[in-house]
């Protein structure tokens, strides 16, 4: 206890005088220093900063506390207001940004505890709350003291460690509590939450000053987030609601997802126009209106197969995984119905928007279902299942060929002129 105590007065005295001689060679004229010597403003900070963080670790090591990952986070708070508050008064950026890589350094050895155990773990969440904090506390007063560029590790990083905290949190209670898949929902519900929050608030700091950051950075990152974890979600998971019943659609899993999609809307209708024209320039024919909805018609569609899958594991005990689907009659003729039923309406829509490609998409759909059930569905004839699947393809093919004619080329740019 003696020697760890004196080691840390040692690191304090030793972190004070190169403060004071980090100081005292800022406000040296840089006529007055060499060549070499006009890195030391630069170097001696650090040196100090490193002994001070050697002094009040090793203390918070001694302490053996059960509140010892709130009290290293909330110390990296302390040490985050304490440059910023200096580098205000000194009118020193340097200092500035060395508050930002000090709190992403404690920000990477709480994660590493909370990959373990959880973010509130021994007073976390506390820490957490105070090292952000004073993290957005500094990055606004140098802001509003300076009109720099803003560092764009500075707001993304940051923003994006809160999502991820809140997943983990959120995921560790719903583990702990209810088990299952219940977990697998903070991955996509903290996310959306965060998502949604960007968009209702456009106005505030730091959104509204960084706009197009926070579009490109954070809210685009999030967005592709939450489309994969929808496609994963929907085709990997069980969908067991335990201790609640599963039933088809009105299920967390399902709920989620639609939850998920509704703040997808709702940030992409409230975006600004400007920070995605970038989209236009991509090399791809009319990127700008094909890229986001095709996206987002690959996750609805793999949300919808998953949805038939679990629905028909709980209803009537088709299988649920690996290859047992390619064997049950029910499953591969629901199939064949449900593709069909997409396959037409897409085609139908498209034959009276006069839009070509979504058509032709309908179309392929069409003739994957014909493949299909020559390919697998014949395996194994004679079953009402099946029977029924060949009446209704059938029956949606003549139907489309009717109802649902091939757009005329450029029909679609045609319609758009007459409106």
């Amino acid at each position: 206890g003696t020697k760890s105590s004196v080691l840390g007065v040692l690191a304090l005295l030793l972190a004070a005088a190169g403060l004071f001689s980090a100081i005292a060679l800022h406000r040296a004229a840089p006529d007055a220093l060499t060549r070499r010597e006009r890195l030391l403003p630069q170097l001696t900070p650090v040196w100090a900063l490193g002994w001070w963080l050697f002094a009040g670790l090793s203390q918070i090591e001694h302490l053996r506390s059960p509140w010892a990952t709130g009290l290293a986070l909330a110390f990296g708070a302390l040490t985050v207001a304490l440059l910023a508050a200096l580098a205000h008064r000194r009118v020193w950026p340097w200092l500035q940004r060395l508050g930002h890589a000090t709190a992403l350094l404690f920000a990477i050895g709480g994660m590493v505890i909370a990959l373990d155990h959880r973010p509130s773990y021994e007073g976390g969440a506390v820490g957490w709350l105070l090292l952000l904090a004073a993290h957005y506390w500094g990055l606004w007063r140098s802001e509003r003291d300076a009109a720099t560029a803003p560092d764009p590790a500075a707001h993304v990083l940051p923003t994006l460690l809160k999502v991820w905290l809140g997943s983990l949190e959120l995921a560790w209670h719903l583990r702990d509590q209810l088990g299952g898949d219940w977990p697998i929902l903070a991955h996509g519900l903290a996310p959306a939450f965060a998502l949604a929050l960007i968009a209702a608030f456009p106005r505030s700091w730091p959104v509204h000053h960084h706009a197009r950051l926070y579009a490109h950075g954070v809210a685009a990152p999030i967005a592709a987030w939450l489309l994969l974890w929808i496609v994963h979600g929907s085709l990997y998971a069980n969908g067991n609601a335990a201790p609640l019943p599963t039933w088809p659609l009105l299920n967390p899993l399902d709920l989620s997802v639609l939850a998920v999609a509704a703040a997808l809307v709702f940030w992409w209708r409230r975006r600004d126009p400007v920070d995605w024209q970038w989209l236009a320039r991509l090399p791809l024919p009319h990127a700008e209106l094909a890229l986001v909805p095709t996206l987002a018609v690959i996750a609805a569609f793999a949300w919808a197969n998953g949805a038939l899958v679990r629905g028909l594991h709980y209803a009537a005990g088709t299988p649920l995984k690996g290859l047992a689907l390619l064997y049950s009659a029910l499953l591969q003729a629901s199939f064949s119905v449900f593709w069909s039923g997409v396959g037409f309406g897409a085609m139908w829509w498209a034959a009276r928007r006069g839009l070509r490609a979504v058509w032709l998409v309908g179309a392929a759909l069409m003739v994957v279902v014909a493949i299909k059930l020559f390919a697998v569905d014949t395996a194994g004839t004679g079953t009402l299942a099946r029977i029924t699947a060949f009446l209704f393809v059938g029956v949606i093919l003549l139907v489309a060929g009717y109802f649902a004619p091939l757009p005329e080329r450029g029909s679609a740019a045609a319609s758009e002129r007459s409106d």
